[in-house]
């Protein structure tokens, strides 16, 4: 990951299907992003809720939306 993240000198959201077939939106280190039934609707998120500010990049490859457990 940290390879592509080389080549853009802004923030970037990757956007792209998991193994279960729902869109990813997410940004490189797992911060924020959310899952969706549709294309339409990931980078409808991506541009609404970080504006200009970040590239969505559609990549090809499964990507997961991770999440951080607060209990330790």
């Amino acid at each position: 990951m940290e390879q592509i993240l080389a080549y853009f000198r802004s923030p970037a959201l990757l956007v792209g299907k998991n193994r279960r077939g729902l869109w990813v939106v997410r940004d490189p280190l797992g911060l924020r992003g959310g899952l969706f039934t549709s294309r339409a609707e990931a980078t409808r998120f991506a541009t609404l809720n970080h504006g200009r500010q970040y590239a969505a990049i559609l990549v090809p490859y499964p990507i997961e939306l991770e999440t951080v457990s607060n209990n330790g």
